[in-house]
């Protein structure tokens, strides 16, 4: 999402009505994509709980398939390596919105690529309320780099 600072300076030169009309239009288009990015997030937590669910309540036996995996596969996930995908969704769900109780708006404003970086952690119960609160405001970039990944050159 676009930095504090340099929204602050966007609304502040649309408030001032001194935007051309192609101003205007691409800062409406900046509001309606980070909006549209914000549902994403929220609809790919909710997918996470559906698949947690799916998986503990043995859904895909109920429906007839030899395995979660081939249950998830059969979902046809709009992504690559779906299986993997739902796996981490429905891990975001367990260990960070059932063990955690970590709200959902904390978890859009983080979104799900920096989450998947947070689990690790948190299955091993390290995951701390400091390092939340640092994910949520860094970009994944500096996130991977604090937490010790290697971000290359």
């Amino acid at each position: 999402m676009i930095n504090q600072a340099k929204k602050e300076e966007l609304d502040i030169h649309r408030v001032t009505g001194d935007s051309t009309e192609a101003e205007k239009t691409a800062y409406q288009h900046l509001q309606e994509i980070e909006q549209l990015a914000l549902g994403a997030e929220i609809m790919f937590l909710n997918m996470g709980k559906l698949l947690y669910d799916a998986r503990i309540g043995g859904e895909w036996l109920i429906l007839h398939y030899e395995s979660y995996r081939e249950y998830i596969e059969a979902l046809k996930l709009p992504m690559l390596n779906s299986y993997s995908w739902a796996t981490r969704l429905s891990a975001i769900y367990e260990y960070l919105v059932k063990n955690m109780k970590l709200s959902n708006e904390v978890l859009s404003e983080i979104g799900v690529a920096k989450l998947t970086r947070l689990l690790p952690l948190a299955r091993k119960g390290e995951l701390t309320e400091a390092i939340v609160e640092a994910a949520r405001v860094m970009s994944d970039l500096d996130l991977r780099e604090t937490l010790g990944h290697n971000v290359g050159g």
